[in-house]
């Protein structure tokens, strides 16, 4: 199963690969053929499903770590600034 690159995957035209196989300006294909050539092009949308779920899984992992809030090692006396230390 693991005889293409993720690029290629990628790169795979499903739209383009359906119309070849179902077009109707070529000879029927037989019945058992098509089916088959249909399921690997199932198994390649399947993939480029699985690439994209774990590209936005990612994409959500960076944006919640961009916008995370720190934790900050300050003691509490230290949590209030005195009068003379604000300047306006």
């Amino acid at each position: 199963e693991r005889k293409m690159s993720k690029t290629q995957y990628i790169q795979a035209d499903i739209q383009n690969s359906i119309g070849v196989i179902i077009g109707g300006d070529q000879p029927p294909l037989a019945l058992r053929f098509s089916g088959q050539l249909l399921l690997g092009v199932v198994k390649i949308y399947s993939r480029k499903a699985r690439y994209l779920l774990e590209d936005c899984g990612d994409a959500l992992v960076k944006l919640k770590m961009a916008f995370q809030t720190g934790l900050v090692d300050m003691p509490m006396e230290m949590t209030r600034a005195s009068l003379q230390t604000i300047t306006v």
